[in-house]
């Protein structure tokens, strides 16, 4: 989780304050991202048991 926050504050919010990218898809980006990671590491954590 900590690489998918640090990728949402590096990429997303800078886009977002540059104005190259709406609000409404930053936040789905956000989503999809945080749900990606989310999903990565319950897998991975089921593996390593």
């Amino acid at each position: 989780m900590v690489i998918g926050v640090s990728q949402i504050l590096l990429v997303d919010v800078s886009y977002v304050l540059n104005g190259t990218r709406e609000i409404g898809v930053a936040l789905a980006s956000l989503v999809v991202l945080l749900v990606g990671y989310g999903i990565t590491g319950f897998v991975y954590g089921k593996l390593s048991e």
